[in-house]
């Protein structure tokens, strides 16, 4: 990370049931101080492509997730795909949403769920927990293909995988619930951290280049599949290899705050007007009214002067 070298306790293992060993790339000290690739983070991966299953594995390359720290990852939902014998760039610009909630809309606080479960709340990772604890109650077990969530604490305690065909009927019965009902009150949080992501990326490494870590390999692990590896074909080779560049292009974010459309205040400011402009205008007809009476009676007496004048001149 930033031109240091990356140690063992910096990846966390954890498994998914669909692809495997996963890690996690995390430490509270790595800040980038700068943007650009140079200063962020840059990962070489073999591969291992002889570790793989055949006939279930059916492509070469990873599953990538970036996420907020300490905060569940579901490649399944929400990973990138990125091919092997690539390198592949990626510029991350950090985004920043608060929302408002009750009651200009439903939002979720996080401390609760962070206090309860020990991982930060995502909407997803609510809705997985929903769906496990679920089983839990209906079906006397516990999903193991849900390994991530398994992972969380005070949640598959006390009751056993779940593994005869009653047991896995119903939990297809739990999640085709899900489907149709909801269930689960899993809102968007109140506060949460996205990154939008600008991608690319090449063929990587050249055929000296693929051979150089080939040495390395064999001389960090001589029990390695060194003889496969040197016998393999350029492209065979190539494909055991992934470069990964994720950086900030820039060190800013974008701060998205809600805000309320029309607010009560502006409302009560409404209103008062509105209801002195109809007291002005009540009191303006009152005076107009007046004005009138006063004007016909004025009318009326003058005529009747007129008329007494005339007959005594007439």
């Amino acid at each position: 990370f930033a031109g240091g070298q990356c140690l063992m306790g910096n990846f966390t293992p954890i498994q998914s049931a669909t692809y495997g060993n996963c890690y996690t790339v995390q430490y509270d000290k790595w800040q980038a101080r700068r943007s650009g690739p140079d200063q962020g983070l840059e990962l070489i991966l073999y591969l291992e492509t002889t570790e793989y299953i055949p006939a279930i594995t059916v492509e070469k390359g990873i599953q990538l997730v970036i996420h907020d720290q300490n905060t569940l990852a579901f490649p399944d939902d929400e990973g990138i795909a990125i091919a092997a014998g690539t390198q592949t760039v990626i510029g991350l610009r950090q985004v920043q949403i608060t929302r408002l909630g009750n009651p200009y809309g439903p939002c979720t606080t996080p401390e609760d769920f962070l206090k309860k479960y020990g991982v930060k709340y995502t909407r997803t990772t609510c809705q997985k927990v929903c769906e496990q604890a679920l089983v839990k109650t209906n079906c006397n077990c516990y999903d193991e293909m849900a390994q991530q969530i398994n992972s969380i604490k005070n949640l598959t305690g006390g009751v056993n995988a779940c593994r005869s065909q009653e047991e896995m009927d119903c939990i297809y019965q739990v999640q085709y619930s899900l489907t149709s009902n909801n269930a689960c009150d899993c809102n968007s949080p109140c506060k949460e951290t996205q990154f939008e992501k600008t991608i690319s990326s090449r063929q990587w490494p050249n055929t000296e280049f693929a051979n150089v870590m080939v040495d390395m390999i064999c001389k960090e692990s001589p029990d390695s599949n060194c003889s496969g590896l040197r016998d393999s074909s350029d492209s065979d080779l190539r494909e055991e290899f992934i470069k990964l560049n994720i950086y900030f292009e820039d060190l800013n974010y974008e701060l998205l705050v809600e805000a309320a459309d029309y607010e009560l205040t502006q409302f009560l400011s409404d209103v008062g007007g509105t209801i002195g402009l109809y007291i002005g205008l009540s009191v303006l007809g009152f005076f107009e009214i007046f004005h009138l009476i006063a004007e016909i009676i004025s009318f009326c007496c003058c005529r009747k002067n007129t008329k007494v004048e005339q007959q005594k001149y007439g």
